[in-house]
């Protein structure tokens, strides 16, 4: 998660993502342990993004978990 949260920052303080919306999937929900949608906000330090549009939804690809709220959200944020 430290690499990832070093090239997450990098791209957003460099501004090449601009307003687009951010969507963290939390796969690999069916195996524990895992790490927890707030557990992956605070290690993301996502709290601290307020100019981008973000969401985290935990999945699981293995058994389709949530991932209609995925489907809904990419909906949802092409819209706006």
């Amino acid at each position: 998660l430290p690499t990832a949260k070093k090239e997450l920052h990098k791209l957003l303080d460099d501004g090449s993502i601009g307003s687009t919306p951010l969507l963290v999937l939390a796969n690999k929900i069916d195996i524990t342990p895992h790490v927890g949608e707030s557990e992956l906000i605070e290690k993301l330090q996502l709290n601290y993004v307020i100019e981008t549009p973000w969401m985290v939804l935990p999945i699981s690809a293995l058994h389709l978990t949530n991932l209609d709220q995925v489907v809904e959200w990419l909906t949802a944020q092409g819209k706006s």
